[in-house]
This record gives structure tokens, C-alpha cells and sequence, in this order.
């Protein structure tokens, strides 16, 4: 296609004003230039000196049936197989569970019975990582007849007709699964001069694809201890993932990591499996093992992000303005629950995203498939809302015949919106200053006097301590609380009209379509809303007597420049203890060490765009005490994305992508850009490349390796790419005023989807394919059909 000479042309603009050196400057990213030429080393790497023994994972090949016998001798008897480690070898003391974080307990290995496939029944040790994965296929595993156990749920669709569902009201004292509602939908909607009723959604799911596959390297130490060194975003789970299988105590168990080889959520309790799994090896046999799984495997033995089918009924006004909207969503799990539960809790607590809905409710249920356990991935919950929300706006303003983005009416005299004080708040200037539309529906208003917010019992609910909706502040009808310092979306959202241009850019799409017949372009904004909110995360400072500096801290580097942030904080903050004229301390004189559960235990996963906030706070609080109130803030950003599409093949490319971004005051300048720019083609890859498709009878995942799973190349990422970061936005809530910038971006390829519909929906191309078939415009595309486009 044309114009795709240039992949990646773009700029980035930061924002700010006051330096606080070495923070807030693009500084190099930590050890990047080991990991460029090869030298950096990961888990796998670690403790290889030829005496290591491996092992690898004996796998069901059944999504649900007895096991009536398993029989290793064939695989015994192969010269240098040594072992195998079974649910039977797991000590006195010790429990047949390994993945913890989740609710719901998980089995090391099956034992009676296995319940998707690919599920672990034990390992085979050798002396060769080929020797003990080509071991694995000669042990032979008996199972009972078919259908003895039932015949196994494998599908979204069968599991909602059997009524497969994982009982929520036991998860979180069952607040947050109830049925959650502002206002009266079902009173809004019958008075609604317009209605969609029962229009279906379906979100689907998507693997994490990290560069790095599962791995885990143990070996036992004297006294009873063990040491694990494991590629995880959670080395506490896996602590006491390693701690309850061995019967230990958790000071017996030491887990290290140095950095992870990418992450996207698939290792905060996934690598617990593996982990407790080389240790046990390793306890059995009294020598190091290490555990690393192929990518394939990888793939078939961790589910991804959770497929979600939605119904939704919703009622507007002639103007498009919705007045009622009815969510039903089904969230397909896998065979263990896993975290599931928290995508379906954001979904739930976020499915107003930036959107003054009036009368609003939603429920979501968990259903339980014989498929590998699906977990967290990037924007877990929230990319659904997200999704969700854009979608049912886009089918408002199709359904009406309405342009999605409505003309801005503004007072010329009236200034941008900013955080407004008591004093400065007045219902005159709110009101000039906001009197606009974005889409069909209201964006947020600020508060025009304080209100106490009801209680909503829910978990994932941001809110201030005192919880009083003061001038200046916002509630989202599902009850997030978010203050005026933090409610930058209406700058964001005139920030990336002008950035991109946008209303000339539209006119010039609209042209080109009127003159091109197979060749289509749509343009789209999209805003999107994040919350945020991080706890500190341990910390341990040691000043040597030459003046340098080693910092241990509990968050996890896998790519997102985590080690860079710490020791630009760590440089600032010590450099306040030296004369001023030699501030900061050099950053050269301090070094990141390996996350060590011996040094800075219970830091808890590192996930959720909060690892920069969580580790600076333990580096800039690190003698605070238990009582602080945890850091919480909403950040905004937005999006003007435009693509170009031949109708005749579905080929399609992005001309050009604006993202405007509030970061606060980024940490790290150059390291945020590069966060927003990758997680905006992650989200691209979710919607446009990547398929997850897995056999209805069998249970078997079809696309398990890089030849059918296809996540996005360079031709992928927008011709032109421009990101800013909005100016001027302090966050009082945040480490040095920053805020998070790994996943929000995620959320706004939903608006390039969007746009691909419109560009092969639009009135031309409809004509012409009237024309050319002889069909009446009802039989070329009826409203029912709209979703399927």
C-alpha cells in the first residue's frame, strides 16, 4: 500500500518546568547497552557451571479426565534421565499447591485427575534441557474412558449455557462481583426515545508473547535453605509458592531476580508453578536444577487475557446524548481461576471510563472452561472497559447517522479548564468553560460544591481519605473519586485536537473517500482515564565508606526501566545530604542491585504501570510509617489516530497516530515516551494481528508458536507516531509528581479499530456495493449486522 516508506517517523514532546537532576531528565536507560550486545544475563543464566541438572514438564494431553495410572520407565531408562518428580515427592509438610496471588488454590501436579490441557503432572530430570523435554514424551499417562468426568467445557458459549461459572460472591467478600448501578437503567431505558436493546460485544483475548519464557534455577543450600532464582514480576509468590510445597519457612526460601525478559502480567503468578517445581526437583535430588519451558509450551500452558462477551442495552437522546446503559458481560476463565477475578472487578468499577453515564449498571460473571488458567495482561480490566465503552458510542453515533466527534462549543473568552480551588470554583465559570461534547455521550464535569460520596464496597474504588467531593473534583457515576489536581481530561482531550490537527485532517479524509472507491481512510479521537493507585514498595540503602551506593529494592526490571527510575531517585534524594555545589550525587556512584526476598521481602508484584511509583516511594519514604495514606490519582491522555484500509482485501496500515499524555512530571522523559509508544502497538497488535484460537472439541491451543500467533512487526506501528506529554500537570499524589505511563496507552487502539469500521462502513463504499450487486441499502448492512463489521 502506498505512503509506508517511512515506519516510524515520529516525534515526542515532553512537558514540564522545574529540574530536580538527575529525575525528570531523559537519562539512559540502566545496563542498556549489556543487554544490546548480549551480555546482560537473565534467570536462565544464572548459577550455570556445568554441574546443573534440568528438568522439564510432563504435560496432560486430555482437558478433563481421570488419570489412572502414569508410567516413566521408558523415559527412566534412557542413558541420562535421572528422575521423576511426582505430587508423591513432595516432603513431609509440604502441600501439592504453587501458584498463589490468586484466590483460588492451583496444584503443583495433577494427581487424580486433569482438568485442561497441558496441565502439569510431574517432571523429568536429565542431564540436558533437549535429553529431559524429549523424556517427557515417553512417559506414558493412562486416563479413564471418555466422558467419564463429563464432557469438558471448552468454549465462552458452552460454558454460559451450562451454567459454568465461578461462584463470585465468595471472592473478595463478594462486593465486588455484585451487580453494580448509578441511577435506574431499566426505568432510563424504557423512556428513551432511542434504544439499541441486546446489542453483543465480544473482547477478545490475547497472549502476553514476552521475550522471555518461563525459567527457574534452584539449588539447595546448607541448613535447610534453598535458593531460587526465578523470572517473575512476584518473587514473594513464588516464595511462598517454593516455602508451602517443601514445608519451609519462608526465611528458608531466598528468590532472586535480576531483571525479567518481559512480563505484560503473565509472570505475577504464573512462574510460581515453575519455580516451586525446580525446587522440588532440587530438594529430591540435592543439586542445582534449572526449569526453563519452550515457547511453545509456554504458550499452551498459560491462557492469556480473558476472552469477555458482552451484552449491552443502551438509551440516548435524538442529539446522541445516552441517557441509560445496561452491561452483561461473561468473562471466559480457564480451568482455575487464577486472576480473572481482577479483570472482572476493574471491568465492573471502570465501565464508565471518561463518561458522565446517568443511569448505569453492570454485571459480569466468570465462566469456568477446561482451557489453560487465563491471567492478567497489560491493562488488565481496564483495556475492557475501555473497549466496551468506545464501541457502544461508535454504535450510537452509526445507529443515529451521527459524526462521533460533535463540533466544540466554547465561550472564546473562556479559559482551558484547570484544577479549581474552593475560591476560584463558581457554577458561571464551570459552566462556560465545559459546555462542549465529546462523542455521543458527556465526558466528566467537575463539582460545582462539595458532596459527601456514598459507599460502594468495592475494592478497586480510588478515593481520598476523607472521601468529600470538594469543587474542582469529579465522581464517576461508578464512584471513583478523582481530584481536581488530577482531572486533566478536557486539557488532554483539546491538547491532542490541536496536536493532531484534527478537524482539517477530517475534512481531508472525507474528501479522499469521496474520490477513491477500493480505498478507504477513517480518522478517530479517543480518550481514555486510568487509576492508579500504588503502595510503597521496600527499599534497602547502603552507603559504602568510598561514597558509593547500593540500592535493593522489591519492584522487578523487565523492560520498562524500573532500575533506571530508582537510581535517578536514589541519586537526588542522597545528593540532598552533600553541599549543594556537588548535587546531585553523580549517578555512577550508585548501583541497582538483584531483587533478593533476603534483602527487601514483601514488596508483592510489580504490575500495573506502578512500579516507578511504588520503588521511588520506598526510595524518597523509606523511613515512613505504616500509617501513610497510600498514593491514589486518575491520569488522562488521548488519541487522534488515522488509518487507511483497501476495502477489496482488508490490507490496512496507520498513516499517523497523535497520543497526547499526561504523565505528571514524567521521571524519566525518554523512558515514558518509549512506555506510551510500545504499549499503545501492544494494544494495536490485540486488535488488528493477534488471534488466539484454540480447538472446541479438544481443548487444544491452535495457535501456540510464532508461526500462527502474530503480534505486531514494524510495518505495524503508525506511519507517523507523535506522542506529547501534557505540560504543566504536577501530581501531588505521585513520586515527585509524576504518574504512570506503561498501560494507559494500551487502551486508545481501540479508537484505530473503530476507525477501520468507519472507513469500510461509510456511505461511498456502501453505494458502490450497492450498485454493483443490485441490493437496496437495508439488505446491504442492517443495524444487527453492525457489530460484525
Amino acid at each position: 500500500m502506498q505512503e509506508k516508506a517511512t515506519l516510524h517517523c515520529g516525534e515526542g514532546r515532553e512537558g514540564g518546568t522545574e529540574r530536580a537532576p538527575p529525575v525528570h531528565l531523559p537519562v539512559e536507560k540502566d545496563r542498556i547497552r549489556l543487554q544490546a550486545s548480549g551480555e546482560a544475563r537473565y534467570t536462565g543464566d544464572m548459577m550455570l557451571d556445568g554441574a546443573e541438572l534440568y528438568a522439564y514438564v510432563v504435560k496432560s494431553a486430555r482437558a478433563l479426565a481421570t488419570i489412572t495410572s502414569v508410567d516413566p520407565s521408558a523415559a527412566l531408562q534412557v542413558p541420562g534421565v535421572l528422575k521423576y518428580i511426582s505430587a508423591s515427592d513432595i516432603p513431609k509438610g509440604g502441600i501439592n499447591g504453587s501458584v498463589h496471588g490468586s484466590i483460588q488454590p492451583e496444584p503443583l501436579f495433577a494427581t487424580d485427575r486433569v482438568i485442561y490441557q497441558g496441565q502439569p503432572i510431574g517432571l523429568i530430570v536429565a542431564e540436558s534441557p533437549s535429553l529431559a523435554e524429549r523424556a517427557c514424551d515417553l512417559v506414558r499417562v493412562e486416563y479413564g474412558p471418555d466422558g467419564e468426568l463429563g464432557d469438558p467445557i471448552i468454549t465462552l458459549e458452552d460454558a454460559i449455557a451450562k451454567s459454568s461459572f465461578f461462584e463470585g460472591p465468595a471472592l473478595v467478600g463478594g462486593s465486588a462481583f455484585r451487580k453494580r448501578s448509578i441511577g435506574n437503567a431499566t426505568a432510563a431505558l424504557q423512556a428513551a426515545p432511542h434504544t439499541i436493546t441486546d446489542a453483543s460485544y465480544m473482547l477478545p483475548s490475547q497472549q502476553h508473547m514476552y521475550m522471555e519464557p518461563h525459567v527457574s534455577v534452584a539449588e539447595p543450600d546448607e541448613d535447610g535453605t534453598i535458593s531460587v532464582w526465578s523470572s517473575t514480576q512476584s518473587p514473594d509468590a513464588c516464595q511462598k509458592a517454593v516455602a508451602d510445597v517443601l514445608g519451609l519457612p519462608y526465611h528458608n526460601v531466598r528468590v532472586r531476580t535480576r531483571r525479567v525478559g518481559g512480563a505484560f502480567g503473565g509472570k505475577v503468578t504464573r512462574p510460581c508453578q515453575i519455580a516451586a517445581g525446580a525446587a522440588l526437583a532440587a530438594w529430591k535430588l540435592g543439586r542445582k536444577v534449572h526449569l526453563a519451558i519452550t515457547r511453545d509450551d509456554d504458550l499452551r500452558m498459560n491462557g492469556g487475557r480473558n476472552p469477555t462477551k458482552v451484552l449491552y442495552s443502551v438509551g440516548f437522546q435524538p442529539d446522541g446524548r445516552i441517557t441509560a446503559l445496561d452491561i452483561r458481560g461473561w468473562m471466559q476463565c480457564g480451568a482455575l481461576l487464577d486472576l480473572a477475578f481482577n479483570d472482572a472487578g476493574v471491568l465492573q468499577a471502570k465501565a464508565d471510563q471518561a463518561y458522565a453515564f446517568p443511569n448505569m449498571s453492570v454485571d459480569i460473571k466468570l465462566c469456568r472452561c477446561n482451557i489453560a488458567p487465563k491471567t492478567i495482561v497489560r491493562g488488565p480490566g481496564f483495556l475492557n472497559a475501555a473497549l466496551v465503552a468506545e464501541h457502544i458510542l461508535e454504535h450510537v453515533a452509526q445507529h443515529l447517522d451521527l459524526d462521533p466527534v460533535v463540533p466544540v462549543v466554547r465561550d472564546p473568552q473562556s479559559p482551558l479548564p484547570t484544577p479549581l480551588s474552593q475560591a476560584q470554583a463558581s457554577e458561571d465559570l464551570v459552566s462556560r468553560a465545559l459546555t462542549k461534547l465529546r462523542y455521543i455521550g458527556s465526558l466528566l464535569q467537575p463539582a460545582l460544591a462539595p458532596q459527601q460520596l456514598p459507599q460502594t464496597g468495592c475494592i478497586w474504588r480510588i478515593a481520598p481519605a476523607d472521601d468529600v467531593l470538594r469543587p474542582g473534583d469529579v465522581r464517576t457515576p461508578l464512584g471513583t473519586h478523582i481530584k481536581a489536581g488530577s482531572f486533566t481530561l478536557w486539557r488532554v482531550w483539546d491538547g491532542v485536537k490541536k496536536m493532531s490537527n484534527f478537524y482539517q485532517r477530517r475534512a481531508e479524509v472525507q474528501e479522499f473517500n469521496s474520490q477513491h472507491a477500493w480505498r478507504k481512510r477513517g480518522i478517530a479521537l479517543s480518550p481514555v482515564r486510568f487509576d492508579v493507585a500504588p503502595a510503597a514498595m521496600p527499599a534497602a540503602v547502603t552507603i559504602y565508606a568510598d561514597g558509593s551506593v547500593l540500592v535493593s529494592h522489591g519492584g522487578i526490571e523487565m523492560g520498562q526501566g524500573l532500575a533506571t527510575k530508582v537510581k535517578q531517585v536514589a541519586a537526588f534524594e542522597l545528593g540532598k545530604l552533600l553541599p549543594a555545589a556537588l548535587q546531585p550525587l553523580p549517578m555512577e556512584l550508585v548501583r541497582i542491585g538483584d531483587t533478593d526476598t533476603a534483602i527487601s521481602p514483601n514488596g508483592g508484584p510489580t504490575w500495573s504501570s506502578t512500579g516507578g511509583g511504588r520503588d521511588g516511594n520506598g526510595q524518597t519514604h523509606s523511613q515512613a510509617s505504616a500509617s501513610r495514606p497510600p498514593m491514589s490519582y486518575t491520569l488522562f491522555a488521548a488519541a487522534c489516530t488515522e488509518v487507511e484500509i483497501d476495502v477489496l482485501t482488508g490490507e490496512h496500515f496507520i498513516r499517523q497516530t497523535d497520543i497526547f499524555f499526561d504523565c505528571g512530571r514524567s521521571l524519566n522523559p525518554m523512558i515514558d515516551m518509549g512506555q506510551v509508544e510500545g504499549a499503545f502497538v501492544f494494544g494495536l497488535g490485540m486488535m488488528t494481528t493477534e488471534e488466539v484460537v484454540v480447538d472446541p472439541r479438544t481443548g487444544r491451543l491452535l495457535t501456540d508458536s510464532t508461526w500462527t500467533y502474530k503480534i505486531p512487526t514494524a510495518p505495524c506501528v503508525p506511519s507517523q507516531f507523535n506522542v506529547s506529554f501534557l505540560k504543566d500537570s504536577p501530581n501531588e499524589h505521585g513520586v515527585m509528581s509524576s504518574k504512570a505511563c506503561g498501560e494507559p496507552s494500551l487502551m486508545l487502539a481501540p479508537a484505530t479499530v473503530a476507525r477501520v469500521r468507519d472507513a469500510i462502513g461509510g456511505p461511498s463504499i456502501a453505494a458502490v456495493l450497492r450498485n454493483a450487486a443490485g441490493l437496496q441499502p437495508a439488505e446491504l448492512c442492517s443495524t444487527d449486522d453492525w457489530e460484525l463489521i
